[in-house]
């Protein structure tokens, strides 16, 4: 007990802890919303439209070098960016309701390593540290896809001119009137329209390695230790998109 007494007694506190003060708020009270502020009937909406579901899968092979040698891989994460996409409404054989989709990405790998591993003399134990490589594999393709919908283009860029006429008396003829052409006096109407652009949502991606070759050489004879030096990845790509556009429609409200 009198060494636990000193024990306290040494301790010092130099200043004395924050407090902190809080205070109990009150129960917000929730506005209802009133229901028959929304009356029922029709109702034109824009909204996002789907114009196709398209099913993608295509090769891809890919050669990866590594900024140091490694003694084993440990994880390669994947994931899928696209970066651009494109449609023409009009398919190359003239097909009615199909496109053309042309879409460009690319492929993150995130590659988990163990560089070449070493050892200790005082130790009969192997180390090695932890390392990660993110290389982007990129893609680029087009198909024909199939509208359910068709998307809405409006015509562009028109232009329209008014030409005017000036009536003067030419006193060298028998004319009265002399009809020309005044280039000083038009009037031109230009219109431009902005379409809704069609876009692309991806739903899904599936990645397959079908083959993963590492060009690996032995670290000596007497050794199993094999040392990468190059990955070549081939891979099957199995992308599940949708093709949208924002498009008016009329709904009824009950």
């Amino acid at each position: 007990m009198d060494n636990d007494k000193n024990t306290n007694e040494n301790i010092s506190i130099d200043a004395p802890c924050k407090t902190i003060v809080s205070q109990v708020e009150s129960f917000t009270k929730q506005n209802i919303l009133n229901i028959n502020e929304i009356s029922s009937g029709s109702l034109i909406v824009k909204i996002p439209v789907v114009l196709a579901d398209v099913n993608i899968i295509f090769n891809l092979e890919s050669n990866i070098k590594l900024d140091r040698l490694a003694s084993e891989i440990k994880e390669v994460k994947k994931n899928v960016f696209l970066t651009q996409s494109n449609i023409i409404s009009v398919s190359e054989y003239d097909e009615p309701n199909s496109g053309i989709l042309f879409i460009k990405g690319f492929i993150r790998n995130n590659i988990q390593y163990i560089p070449q591993k070493y050892s200790v003399p005082i130790s009969k134990n192997t180390y090695g540290n932890l390392r990660y490589c993110i290389v982007e594999t990129p893609f680029e393709f087009n198909t024909n896809i199939n509208f359910i919908k068709k998307p809405i283009f409006n015509k562009n860029s028109t232009q329209d001119e008014l030409d005017f006429y000036n009536y003067k008396i030419d006193y060298n003829t028998k004319l009265d009137k002399v009809i020309e052409h005044n280039i000083c006096d038009e009037n031109i109407l230009f219109t431009e329209i902005f379409n809704e652009n069609p876009f692309i949502e991806l739903i899904r991606a599936d990645i397959l390695e079908v083959d993963i070759n590492k060009n690996s050489v032995l670290k000596d004879i007497n050794n199993t230790e094999e040392i990468v030096t190059n990955i070549t990845e081939k891979s099957v790509v199995n992308l599940t998109l949708k093709v949208l556009q924002r498009q008016e429609v009329k709904i009824s409200i009950l």
